[in-house]
Formats: C-alpha cells, sequence, structure tokens
C-alpha cells in the first residue's frame, strides 16, 4: 500500500524547467531524432476497490476494527499533453524520453458501501454509504524503447512499435458518505474527504502510424496504485472512533495521440 505522498503545489512547474534547462545545447536534427511535442485524447477504465474500516477508541485499549468493501468500476476521461526527446539507434531502434501532462474529464468513479450493521455489537458498525474517487489531473516521465520495422508500407515513414514504462504523480479527491445511528442513539450521518496524492507506475506498448515528422500514436497502459487516508470522529467524550479509508485502483489506459517533431534536437 502506497502512504500518502504529497507534492509542492509547483512541482508540475519544477518538472518542466528541469527538462528545459537540461536542453540549452541544441543542434540540428537527424530525421525523425530530436524533441516532439503532441497531444492525445482518451481514457481508463478504473476497477476500484473500497474498504472502509471503524474502531471505536477505548482508554488503556488497543482499537478493534471492523471493515466493509465495495467496489466499483467505470471511465475517467483524460486529455493529455506531452512532450519529448527522441535518439535514434542502431538496427531500426530508438528510445524516447518524454513528460506528460493529464487533465482528467468526466472524472469520477462511484459505488455504494452495503456497511455492516451488528445490532449486538453496535460500537464499531460500519455505516452504508455513497463513495467516490475523483481523478483530477497528473504528471509523468515515460521512456520508450521502439522499433521501426521495414517493409509495412501502410504505416508510413514513421511507422514503428514500442514498449513504454512510467511513473506519475497523480492527484486526487476521495469521500465517503455515511449514514447510522450512534449506540447513545444519536442519528449520525455525514461524510469524509481528502485530497489525495498517490504515485502510480505504468506500462504497456504502442503504434505509430504517420511520417517522419508527424503521426498518429495509440497506446495501450496498465496502473496500480493505493490511496488511503484516516479521520478521528468525535461524538462525545466517550464516543471516539478511528475510520480508516483505502482505495485500490487497477487501471487500463487507451489513448490516441498526435505528434510532431520539432526540428531541433540535444547537442552531443
Amino acid at each position: 500500500m502506497l502512504a500518502n505522498i504529497k507534492f509542492p503545489s509547483g512541482f508540475a512547474r519544477f518538472a518542466l524547467v528541469v527538462f528545459l534547462v537540461s536542453c540549452i545545447t541544441i543542434q540540428e536534427s537527424k530525421a525523425m531524432e530530436g524533441f516532439y511535442a503532441g497531444g492525445a485524447i482518451g481514457g481508463e477504465y478504473a476497477d476500484v476497490d473500497f474498504k472502509k474500516s471503524v474502531g471505536r477508541i477505548l482508554p488503556d485499549t488497543p482499537t478493534e476494527f471492523t471493515s466493509a468493501e465495495d467496489s466499483a468500476q467505470g471511465w475517467v476521461g483524460s486529455f493529455k499533453a506531452v512532450l519529448g526527446h527522441r535518439w535514434n539507434l542502431p538496427g531500426r531502434t530508438y528510445f524516447s524520453g518524454e513528460i506528460d501532462a493529464a487533465l482528467r474529464l468526466d472524472n469520477d468513479v462511484t459505488g455504494f458501501l452495503e456497511g455492516v450493521m451488528d445490532d449486538q455489537n453496535p460500537d464499531n458498525n460500519v455505516f452504508p454509504g455513497d463513495w467516490y474517487l475523483d481523478k483530477n489531473y497528473s504528471v509523468g516521465f515515460n521512456a520508450k524503447l521502439g522499433y521501426s520495422p521495414e517493409g509495412i508500407s501502410f504505416w508510413g515513414e514513421g511507422g514503428s512499435v514500442y514498449i513504454i514504462g512510467g511513473i506519475q504523480w497523480l492527484d486526487a479527491t476521495v469521500r465517503s458518505e455515511h449514514e447510522g445511528i450512534l449506540p447513545n442513539g444519536e442519528i449520525l450521518e455525514g461524510g469524509y474527504g481528502s485530497d489525495i496524492s498517490a504515485i502510480p507506475w505504468l506500462a504497456g506498448a504502442g503504434i505509430e502510424i504517420g511520417g517522419a515528422k508527424s503521426r498518429l500514436d495509440l497506446r495501450v497502459i496498465y496502473s496500480r496504485y493505493n490511496v488511503d487516508f484516516s479521520v478521528e470522529e468525535v461524538n462525545s467524550p466517550d464516543l471516539r472512533y478511528d475510520l480508516r479509508y483505502d482505495y485500490e485502483i487497477s487501471e487500463w489506459g487507451v489513448y490516441l495521440g498526435y505528434t510532431w517533431f520539432l526540428g531541433f534536437a540535444l547537442g552531443t
């Protein structure tokens, strides 16, 4: 399980500045080699496993938790911007490093937790309620290793296949609602949420179709990560609870993009 990781608000700008500073020396590029920019649209099919655990806090007593789980699936739309650099290698192979920034659209996956209600031991009841995960935006770095085969005319001069791996910093919002009756008979309803940072790793493959200077890019990506947060709920001096929320996410992403070379490359 990944811990909550918070980056400075200027992380995206800092990453871009570091990348550009490394590019002070430039030269005329070879065909298909050098800096490129692009954009892509697509989305991730997210499978989210949600777990809520509730433990009553008692003096000088270890907290015992009761848990309930739910799962939900949904598509999260994405728009991506990419800035990268490609180096041609021997044998029609190449290596690329790229920074991408993604904004999520129609971005939530929602479910309903049935909860656990025990009339004999209501202290640790897990109240039912809606929950959701919202993916907001991300910044990442990818590495690509590709091959441009000969003799496949419909791919075009710049056609290739590649594998890709990377890491992202993701900003998301999570929330869980609840409604139930406390041991003292009080009706309790509300919800808790948090802005969460996560570091998903990703791996996948893709295909490029088009010319030496611009082409379509179709890629498929898989990633998996966790986000979690906890809350101490105080209803009275004698009614204190430790609430823990965990989201485990696995995703398949599909993106269709367009890239074009900028006409210059890193110096040697």
